[in-house]
């Protein structure tokens, strides 16, 4: 009366086929044939999922078939992920240990599970029981709950990035610029890879072919070319991600020019025939406005505040 079975033939014979196995104890046997009365009985030791199989055994010409369903043992959770509370730039490594070696597990953050690929910023492995989620630069997206899941249950833990804590090592110096010069702003903080914007009277400034923004590290610079009046102002640089700021003031200044070319007079002389009436015109500029003072000879001929005199 024999047991029909495909994995019946690894107890007779050795991997090559042509070699006898070594003879094992009852308890070394993978399968074991016991006979009481009428009654024939098969042994399957260690009952693992290759063991998974439809089995026969057949008298004469009668036949009887069964089959076998292994259900793998769920993977059990032996120690927690613990919280983590870190800064941006920081290694993480969340540790998991389960109950059996090689087991599949999940890693999910909020839910989702994590992409553990070539480019990902996850890096997840094991080491016999022990799990691991490896992120080896953290950001504050990062912040969120982490689990890991397993066939028999799971485990999770919070995990807070928070930036650290913003230093000033170069502060915004209020300056004073000729018109028409270059005008460079800069600051130094730290963290150093922290990026920034600037604004201007409260309006974001952007990058042109007259205005350049720089980072290096934890040096941010503004620069001007050629500084106009509409440059002067309220100047401010906000840390991504931070309520502080860096402010300066910047004052334009066109120092006073009396443009003496436009009268068209021979040597900016005026001859007027007694009697007459004299208008003489002489445009002036300057940023602030500058005070018109017009002289006869040494002394104060009219305190007007304006570039126009007129002689009756």
């Amino acid at each position: 009366m024999p047991w029909c079975s495909s994995f019946f033939s690894a107890i007779t014979t050795s991997s090559s086929g042509s070699i006898p196995a070594p003879l094992l104890t009852l308890s070394q046997r993978k399968f074991i044939f016991e006979q009481k009365g009428t009654q024939r009985i098969l042994v399957i030791n260690n009952c693992g999922l290759n063991d998974d199989a439809a089995y026969s055994v057949a008298a004469g010409e009668e036949k009887c078939t069964t089959e076998l369903f292994v259900k793998e043992l769920p993977v059990k959770i032996t120690k927690e992920i613990e919280a983590v509370k870190t800064t941006v730039n920081e290694r993480i490594e969340l540790e998991c240990e389960v109950s059996e070696v090689g087991a599949q597990v999940k890693w999910c953050k909020n839910g989702v599970e994590v992409p553990t690929g070539p480019r990902s910023r996850y890096r997840v492995k094991s080491d016999g029981l022990k799990h691991w989620l490896i992120i080896d630069d953290a950001s504050k997206e990062d912040t969120g709950t982490f689990s890991l899941m397993a066939s028999g249950g799971t485990s999770e833990a919070k995990v807070q990035v928070e930036l650290k804590p913003l230093k000033i090592i170069q502060d915004l110096q209020d300056m004073t610029v000729l018109l028409g010069q270059p005008l460079k702003m800069h600051c130094e903080i730290f963290p150093g890879n922290v990026p920034g914007r600037w604004y201007r009277n409260g309006q974001l400034i952007q990058s042109n072919d007259r205005i350049n923004i720089l980072q290096r590290a934890k040096n941010h610079r503004l620069e001007i070319v050629n500084s106009t009046i509409h440059d002067a102002g309220d100047y401010t640089f906000v840390p991504e991600g931070y309520s502080q700021s860096l402010c300066a003031k910047i004052h334009i200044v066109d120092p006073p020019r009396v443009h003496l070319e436009s009268l068209n007079f021979p040597d900016n002389t005026v001859t007027i025939v007694a009697g007459n009436k004299l208008r003489v015109e002489i445009p002036i500029s300057g940023e602030p406005a500058p005070r018109v003072v017009w002289m006869k000879g040494e002394r104060v001929s009219a305190d007007l505040g304006q570039n126009r005199l007129h002689c009756a």
